[in-house]
Formats: C-alpha cells, sequence, structure tokens
C-alpha cells in the first residue's frame, strides 16, 4: 500500500472550504466584510458616493435621450419641409407661371393665377415664412412669384420680391435642387439678406417633363431653433429631477449607514460591557 502524501504547507495554502483548489473562499467573503464594515464606518462618504452614482447614470441617460431626441425633431422639420415643398410644387400652375418673367407681369391674371395657391400655403401654414418660386436662367436664378406682401422689420430689405428679381443662392441646397432638378432641405441654417432659415425646394415639371420653375419654403431660424430649445427645457427638467432624486438618495443612504454604524457601536459597548462584568464576577 502506498503511503499517504502529505499536504505540504504550498498546498494547504491554496485549499479552499469546499476542497478545490484555488485562492481561499474565506479570503474573498472576508475582503467584501471588510469593505462593507469600511464603507458603514464611514456614512457620509458612502451616501454622497451612492448620491453620485445614481445622479450620473441618470445624466447619462438624460443626455442620450437628448441627443436621440434632438436629432428625431431635427430630422422630422427637414421631411416636413421638403414634404410641402412637393406639395406646393405640384398646387402651381405650370402654364400660367411660365407667362411670368419680369415686374410688369406681377398684375396680370396669370400671375394672379399662380400667386393663389402660394398665398393659401402660407396662410395655412404659420411656421412657414416665405413661400416663393425660381427659376435658373441664362443670368442666373431669378424670382417668379412671391404672395409675401407685409413689409419686414426695419433692420431688412421689403419681404416681397417681384418677378425678375435676381437672388445669389447661399444655400447649398438650393443650388443642389437646380442642379439635380429634384427635391432637397437644407443641411443647416444659413443666411442670406433676408435674414436666416432652414429651406426646403422642390421642382415645378411641365408638361414635356422640363423644369418651369422651382417652389423655395422658408422657416426662420428662430422657429427651427425653438424646437430644439424645448427639447433643452425638457432635458433641464429631468437633470433637475435626476439631482433631486440622487440627493435624497445619497441622504437616505447616509442614514441608513448611519444607522447601522450606531447599531455596531452599540453592540461592541455592549459586548465590552457583558465581558468587564463577567471578568469582574470571577474575580
Amino acid at each position: 500500500m502506498a503511503p499517504m502524501e502529505r499536504p505540504t504547507k504550498f498546498t494547504s495554502s491554496f485549499a479552499s472550504t469546499d476542497g478545490t483548489s484555488g485562492l481561499p473562499a474565506t479570503g474573498a467573503r472576508g475582503s467584501i466584510r471588510s469593505v462593507a464594515s469600511l464603507a458603514l464606518r464611514r456614512p457620509r462618504v458612502l451616501g454622497t458616493t451612492a448620491g453620485l452614482l445614481v445622479f450620473t447614470f441618470a445624466a447619462f441617460g438624460m443626455l442620450a435621450v437628448h441627443n436621440f431626441a434632438s436629432n428625431a425633431i431635427e430630422s422630422a422639420v427637414r421631411r416636413s419641409l421638403q414634404g410641402v415643398a412637393i406639395a406646393a410644387a405640384r398646387s402651381v400652375p405650370v402654364e400660367a407661371h411660365a407667362l411670368i418673367h419680369t415686374a410688369t407681369d406681377e398684375g396680370s391674371p396669370a400671375y394672379q393665377q399662380a400667386i393663389a395657391p402660394l398665398e393659401e400655403l402660407q396662410r395655412t401654414l404659420p411656421d412657414i415664412r416665405y413661400v416663393y418660386t425660381f427659376r435658373q436662367t441664362a443670368d442666373g436664378i431669378e424670382f417668379v412669384v412671391d404672395p409675401t406682401t407685409e413689409p419686414a422689420s426695419v433692420s431688412r430689405p421689403d419681404d416681397h420680391t417681384p418677378p425678375g428679381t435676381f437672388y445669389k443662392p447661399t444655400d447649398a441646397a438650393m443650388i443642389a435642387a437646380i442642379q439635380r432638378e429634384a427635391a432637397t432641405v437644407s443641411s443647416e441654417v444659413y443666411t442670406d439678406r433676408w435674414g436666416s432659415f432652414v429651406s426646403g425646394y422642390a421642382p415645378v415639371f411641365a408638361a414635356n417633363g422640363s423644369v418651369e420653375c422651382f417652389v423655395g419654403i422658408d422657416m426662420d431660424a428662430a422657429t427651427y431653433q425653438a424646437h430644439q430649445r424645448a427639447i433643452d427645457a425638457a432635458t433641464g427638467v429631468g437633470t433637475a429631477i435626476a439631482a433631486l432624486c440622487s440627493t435624497i438618495v445619497a441622504y437616505a443612504t447616509y442614514r441608513w449607514a448611519a444607522s447601522r454604524r450606531a447599531e455596531e457601536v452599540l453592540m461592541v459597548a455592549t459586548r465590552e460591557e457583558a465581558v468587564r462584568t463577567s471578568r469582574a464576577k470571577s474575580e
């Protein structure tokens, strides 16, 4: 019979309580208890840490929601502008519009016929600042129909532009619409002599398939940014609520840890008193 192998000091030190080799199981549990005990001895630190963790997670969550909502609002506004431009383009009477070229045509029956659907659109959509048509000519881009009649503020020129007024575009989407002969929308806020805008554009096709003109739909940058500010305001409220909740969690954790610490101190004091009493009786 082979002699039994005596456990060495090395192997014994790595034997766990359940008979498997590895680090002592009691060591890990002891470390956890030590950390918990240390945390309970510092209630303020524990409460502050808990509150900060709650606020950090909530803040990151609010940031993610804000970015998602902001992108969704931006995309929705741009899609809406493009959709309105396409709908407006379909309402333009092509044959009447083709007869309009100079300011002298502004009082003609053709002009009145072409302007009617754009006036109706401008009345029914308060978020839209300007609705107009323009065409590409050999000399450049010129406005054709513009239903705007009310004057702008003193700091800007008259809003209304008569037929044949040339325009130098500052929005890349307008140029893209002309080049592609397709509906486009501004990728960012742009500024021209009338102000800052986000715009949608759509072509108006003649019966033979050629482009007669384009419709432009302008939304004031202030209106566009107001949608974004609504998201910012909601995020601010959410952050304030998160801060309040984290403060409540911090205070509740502090009170709980302080109570546990007081219980431990009382237990230790009671145990020490019992030991002293026992020693006194034995003497």
